[in-house]
């Protein structure tokens, strides 16, 4: 039976356009999996010995495009990957320029360093331990994304919601909700917004500026974002539609645009 599920499992890889070449023997198919398993958004937990305490450091793999991302601390990295069987390289790793803390500086430097240094992989219960054959090097947890982006704005005559979450984005101009439109969601679109979303703290969203306040004379459209994380909301106050702060605007653009690809689609 298994390995019917996985001669099914390379057919439906071939039918569906995958631009992997289909493989002839047992071993490179589980590697196959094992890299599809890697795609998601990862928590470090361990660097080295030291248990890292910073939930903002991340490693986010696209097995579609061999990609990683992630924040390291200070900045936002980029880079690509391959792998084979249990091995795994990171090649072409580059950042953002941006200036923190010695001590941020540091904990990024000990995280690039370890990622350069790494051959080996493993995933276990979601648990990702990058390793070479003397050391672990970066302990990690993979993310369950139970995330939801919420986008309301509305005037006397207009109301439209939005709603974006992963594997879907809707939309409705129905006040009473009874009425939406239903697109899928493109998992490259979702991990450009986790990205966005790890650069906010998303907790303080109800203390945001907004830039301008024409909605309080029917000038423009009253607006807000509610990011809904593993249980808890968290939602800005009222702001101009078209002009959001700027913490929140190129999430805010993001989700707007993914809305007018979804209807041309």
């Amino acid at each position: 039976m298994k390995y019917i599920t996985i001669l099914l499992t390379v057919f439906l890889l071939k039918s569906c356009g995958n631009t992997k070449d289909v493989v002839n023997n047992n071993e490179d198919v589980a590697a196959l999996i094992r890299t599809e398993q890697l795609s998601g958004t990862y928590t470090i937990t361990m660097l080295g010995d030291i248990e890292s305490r910073s939930q903002k450091l991340t490693l986010e793999f696209d097995e579609n495009s061999n990609k990683i991302s992630g924040f390291g601390g200070c900045n936002r990295f980029f880079g690509t990957f391959n792998t084979n069987g249990d091995k795994i390289t990171f090649k072409e790793l580059a950042s953002t320029k941006m200036m923190c803390p010695e001590e941020n500086m540091n904990t990024e430097k000990n995280m690039m360093d370890a990622l350069a240094q790494t051959t080996m992989y493993s995933l276990e219960n979601n648990i990702l331990y990058l390793k070479n054959e003397t050391s672990d090097l970066i302990s990690a947890k993979k993310v369950q994304e139970k995330i939801m982006i919420t986008y309301e704005t509305t005037t006397r005559g207009f109301f439209e919601i939005i709603w974006v979450s992963k594997g879907s984005i809707s939309f409705s101009k129905d006040r009473s909700l009874k009425e939406r439109e239903t697109y899928d969601c493109p998992e490259k679109e979702w991990q450009e917004i986790l990205g966005m979303i790890q650069n906010i703290d998303i907790k303080t969203l109800s203390e945001l500026k907004a830039p301008s306040k024409k909605y309080q004379s029917d000038i423009a459209a009253m607006a807000t974002l509610k990011i809904e994380s593993e249980g808890e909301d968290f939602k800005t106050t009222i702001f101009d539609h078209g002009n959001p702060p700027k913490e929140i605007e190129g999430l805010v653009n993001k989700v707007l645009s993914m809305k007018k690809m979804s209807i041309k689609d």
